[in-house]
């Protein structure tokens, strides 16, 4: 279908002029086919706004920066249209979303030019804000056509594409304009608008991952959308706050510009109501008496009645206040679908948030973090916050201990595979030439050696140590919380200071800022055993190899130990330091590979603990595990301990059963001892049946048994 002519003015305002305007787009060549982007941002999403006397002047859509074609920045060129997508834009909009809008319907294979003319006469009566409803009209379309299913996924993605292109030039509402794709009842965006619950966060490419998390479209504020005021009260919230880490606060900040975000783009809220204290709003347990006195000289009586009106109007503010709060977390919990780790944790957030808008009434009238539950917002959020935290148990209660884990006896058998890998250094096939199998080899990759040998030493540093929390193992920086040395006289002795640096040993010091209990334990210091792992190797030695030659090979500018390993849609260069999220990612992929089960670093934790109490580990190693673990035993016994009741009983069981034997085999002793007389012989005449029975067996014995006993 060729492109229809131009007949529409500079803003459409009925879909047909929309439609012919989009197909312009794609029939013409334009300057972001050209390959020009924003010099500011590489956006290729931008107009022309107006000449000057350099040349045409463009205006960024992303990041509104006014730039000349001279000052742009040049890429390749794209590739042109193909005829065929105008052909299927035009199938979609003409055919089959005119048919669902109950206008002139074409059975023929082919449209001809009258048929067109009709169907743009048709689109013509239409306002283009009907595109908002485009698709329920669109599968109309498909039922009233008879549309087959392989068929429809285009129809529906080249309409997306046109909407999308229309919203860019400000033709449409920001926003959710159309319904967006979903995934298994998830909305999603294309692959560069996806990620999980980040704020500037990266892209997520491939599949699904193990733990059936389905990336959200990028919903979040941004930097240049947050107004003055919430800025304001970020800082605010961010000083009382204070007691946090920094990256506890930002996690909080996150979701809060997710809310926020979602708020904007799904709700329709305008950016300059988008606050902290329009979340939550302050309504006052009680009136001011200040404020009543203010009134006039009234009556005692007066000032009474005022008081009691103004108490109850404020009650009714607070629950009213509290049941839209509810309505609104609904909407988004329903946005969020099946996460219900995150909606707990944005109950909690919600949480700490009201606690600080509401500061100043809890010390008017003494209230702390156990009796602020008299405040009905408060109260509604935390009633959120537990039937969510109930959501979450049930979710894995479905699963026993045992089926979300492995015993700790196959997590060296996964150290052993992964060992094995990162030191072979060929790729063997088998190809079948004629009927015949040929075994070759080929010579692996630095990069994917490398690669291996990280996942080794992460996996070392979870098993040959009591496993700690991934922010240790993400902290860890060479001559900094991982150095060589040795203690000597309770003082630590860097190794450029040692009289024989071959004696010298690998610690990890971690500042009491660096991991997630350090206010409570201070600055932490760990030896890192140097373990043998077979063919004469130990620890130190595939340690020395990866600092010395594989870390080198993805080029790091840093000091950090492990480091990027691929590239991320120029957001993550190889070899920039490495996140939490890659460590899990690493982790969780050899453990499904050599154990058929994503066992994450958390749970690494969980199942140490239970090994060390099915084993029988005394109280004082327990002790010093919770210690190296940055915990107490009270967190190890409350949240680590995984051991079945049945487990958790056979101490005592096997106890008592000693017990019973012990005592039966006492009172079977005392029932057959023989009764003696005064002179120390037996009393053949209180002898019982069974001393009796007992007594003719010795006697038919020989001399040897009996001396024998």
């Amino acid at each position: 279908m060729s492109a229809p002519h131009r007949v529409r003015s500079t803003e459409p305002e009925t879909v047909a002029q929309g439609f012919v305007a989009y197909c312009e787009e794609l029939s013409n060549p334009t300057w972001r086919s050209r390959g020009l982007r924003c010099p500011k941002c590489e956006s290729k999403r931008f107009v022309k706004c107006g000449m000057s006397q350099w040349g045409q002047r463009f205006l960024c859509n992303k990041c509104s920066r006014n730039f000349l074609e001279q000052t742009g920045h040049h890429t390749e060129p794209e590739k042109p249209i193909a005829g065929s997508t105008i052909s299927s834009i035009g199938t979609t909009v003409l055919r089959v979303l005119v048919s669902g809008w109950d206008g002139p319907v074409v059975t023929k294979p082919r449209m001809n030019e009258a048929d067109q003319a009709a169907a743009l006469n048709f689109l013509g009566g239409l306002d283009l804000g009907r595109l908002l409803q485009a698709e329920a009209a669109l599968a109309q379309g498909f039922i009233t056509l008879g549309v087959p299913n392989p068929n429809q996924k285009t129809y529906r993605y080249q309409l997306r594409q046109m909407v999308d292109w229309l919203r860019e030039q400000g033709w449409l509402p920001l926003g959710d304009v159309m319904p967006p794709k979903t995934l298994g009842g998830q909305p999603v965006g294309t692959f560069k608008d996806r990620y999980r619950h980040r704020v500037e966060g990266r892209t997520r490419r491939g599949p699904q991952s193990s733990s059936k998390q389905r990336p959200k479209p990028a919903y979040a504020l941004r930097g240049d959308e947050i107004s003055e005021t919430l800025r304001a009260e970020l800082a605010t919230y961010r000083q009382f706050r204070r007691h946090l880490r920094p990256s506890s606060f930002e996690k909080m900040e996150r979701e809060l510009l997710q809310l926020l975000g979602w708020r904007h783009r799904f709700e329709g809220e305008p950016l300059e109501c988008l606050t902290l204290a329009q979340l939550i709003p302050l309504i006052p347990m009680k009136p001011h008496y200040e404020q009543i006195a203010e009134t006039g000289d009234l009556e005692e009586i007066c000032c009474v009645e005022a008081l009691l009106e103004q108490q109850q109007d404020l009650e009714r503010n607070a629950r009213q206040a509290a049941q839209h709060l509810d309505a609104m977390l609904n909407r988004y919990f329903e946005f969020q679908a099946d996460c219900v780790a995150t909606q707990h944790s944005l109950a909690q957030v919600m949480t700490n948030l009201a606690e600080f808008i509401y500061r100043d009434e809890m010390e008017r009238f003494g209230l702390d973090r156990r009796t602020c539950t008299q405040l009905p917002i408060i109260k509604k959020l935390k009633d959120i916050q537990a039937s969510r935290a109930r959501l979450k148990r049930a979710k894995s209660s479905g699963k026993t201990s045992e089926q979300r884990s492995v015993p700790w006896r196959t997590v060296f058998q996964v150290l052993k595979a992964q060992q094995q890998k990162a030191d072979e250094p060929y790729a063997y096939f088998v190809q079948v030439i004629n009927g015949k199998e040929y075994r070759g080899r080929n010579k692996r990759p630095k990069t994917a050696i490398a690669r291996d040998l990280q996942t080794f030493l992460m996996l070392l540093f979870f098993v040959a140590l009591p496993p700690d929390r991934v922010q240790g193992i993400e902290a860890l920086e060479l001559g900094k919380s991982l150095i060589q040395g040795t203690f000597e006289s309770g003082a630590f002795v860097p190794l450029e200071r040692m009289a024989d640096p071959k004696a010298a040993a690998w610690y990890i010091r971690l500042k009491a800022n660096r991991y997630k209990t350090g206010a409570t334990y201070g600055e932490s210091w760990g030896l890192v055993p140097n373990v043998p792992l077979g063919q004469g190797r130990c620890f130190y030695d595939y340690l020395a190899r990866w600092i010395t030659e594989d870390r080198l090979v993805f080029e790091p500018d840093h000091d950090v130990l492990f480091v990027k390993t691929q590239n991320r849609l120029n957001q993550v260069r190889v070899g920039d330091p490495i996140t939490r999220a890659a460590i899990q990612s690493y982790v969780k992929g050899a453990f499904s590979v050599y154990a058929t089960m994503p066992i994450p670093p958390q749970t690494l934790r969980s199942m140490f603990v239970t090994y060390l109490n099915q084993v029988g580990a005394s109280e004082a190693e327990l002790e010093a595990a919770a210690a190296a673990m940055h915990h107490g035993r009270a967190t190890q016994r409350a949240h680590y301990d995984r051991q079945d009741k049945l487990s958790k009983m056979q101490p005592i069981l096997t106890l008592h059963q000693q017990l019973v034997t012990g005592q039966s085999a006492q009172c079977n002793a005392a029932e057959t001892a023989l009764p003696l007389t005064a002179g120390g012989w037996v009393d053949y005449r209180c002898l019982s049946d069974s001393q009796l029975r007992q007594l003719i067996q010795q006697l038919k014995r020989s001399p040897k048994e009996t001396l024998a006993d």
